[in-house]
């Protein structure tokens, strides 16, 4: 009796039924919409993936001794649906970390990995004059922003890559290609500054004081490869923001449109 007893449902598969049954009534738009979501999740995860051939063929075109051998393997990355703000994004900064092990593993000179991550810094301008550039609304829009590297700094590709993020999404940015000069003119409202970390404390305080005098009362954020080699960089650098979260930059600039509202002081270190 007790082995018949068991083929009859129990008080807890009984109260599974009504979902079962809501799975089973779902409105098949409603599944075709929850399906189309997961399936654009995965395709986009995928395609913010760095393609280690295709990576390695970017890498190599740098080398070159043909300066535009990069475009052939830009072609081929964009037959395999890879976007000129992906390459820009992902592909560029992969490739200057590939440059920079091949030199500290002695795979490659000095020079050719100076010459290829100018060539980078070049393809990055390249991409943005084949990509139209949205046009500037909103309060962001009336934003001046400088980017900018400490003095006796030699990387800029950083600084090229953050700018064309922000420009594509409608900012006003100019960057500053020799740390050592006073830009032309100092209206601006936001100072982007980019360190590798091997800056020293005092370097890097002087940049932040500098960067003041490029307007009124500019936000000063500071970010780059120096995010994590450090603790305690807000306060130390007096900069209003220590970040490499291009959304979190966004967000203070916005802050600095508002009125009386100086940036609340942040860090991620």
């Amino acid at each position: 009796m007790e082995r018949g007893n068991s083929l009859t449902p129990s008080r807890e598969d009984s109260q599974l039924q009504p979902l079962h049954h809501q799975t089973e009534l779902m409105p098949l738009d409603e599944l075709a919409r929850v399906a189309k979501d997961a399936l654009s999740q995965v395709a986009e995860e995928s395609r913010r993936m760095v393609r280690k051939p295709l990576l390695q063929r970017f890498v190599t075109s740098t080398c070159d001794a043909d300066p535009t051998a990069f475009r052939a393997v830009v072609d081929q990355m964009r037959s395999a649906l890879v976007r000129d703000e992906d390459i820009i994004d992902l592909y560029i900064p992969a490739a200057a970390r590939v440059l920079g092990d091949a030199w500290l593993e002695d795979r490659l000179n000095w020079a050719t990995v100076s010459i290829a991550s100018s060539r980078l810094a070049g393809i990055v301008r390249w991409l943005e004059d084949c990509t139209p550039i949205p046009p500037r609304c909103g309060a962001l829009a009336r934003l001046r922003i400088l980017i900018r590297v400490p003095e006796g700094a030699q990387h800029t590709l950083g600084m090229f890559v953050l700018a064309s993020q922000l420009r594509r999404r409608g900012l006003c940015v100019r960057a500053l290609l020799d740390p050592a000069e006073m830009p032309d003119t100092r209206d601006f409202d936001v100072v982007l500054i980019s360190a590798t970390g091997r800056e020293s404390l005092a370097k890097l305080q002087a940049c932040v004081i500098k960067s003041r005098t490029f307007g009124r009362a500019p936000l000063v954020a500071l970010g780059g490869g120096i995010i994590g080699t450090a603790h305690g960089l807000l306060g130390r650098t007096g900069a209003d923001l220590v970040t490499n979260d291009i959304e979190e930059v966004l967000q203070s600039c916005r802050a600095a449109t508002m009125p009386n509202g100086p940036p609340t002081l942040r860090s991620v270190t």
